[in-house]
């Protein structure tokens, strides 16, 4: 049996996601408005994808390292953008 509070049901877990991609879709709408703090998040948290992805590469290789390709290739777009000056 077993002891009190350890069974977990999961909601916080996605309450947590639901937030994180609140705040990755909002940071990508200010990356269209041209905000440079949201081109920074942007490099930060797809840097942090990237780097759990590699943990995944011994249990799904081919699609852990596409992953990180794509991955790659959204980081070098986010800073090699400079938004044009009217």
């Amino acid at each position: 049996m077993p002891r009190q509070g350890a069974l977990r049901t999961g909601c916080g877990e996605e309450s947590r996601l639901e937030l994180l991609g609140t705040l990755v879709f909002l940071a990508g709408l200010a990356v269209f408005a041209g905000q440079t703090w949201a081109r920074a998040t942007g490099i930060v948290l797809v840097s942090i994808s990237a780097i759990v992805n590699f943990f995944f590469i011994p249990w799904a290789p081919i699609w852990a390292i596409a992953i990180i390709a794509i991955e790659l290739w959204i980081i070098h777009a986010l800073w090699v953008y400079r938004p044009a000056k009217f």
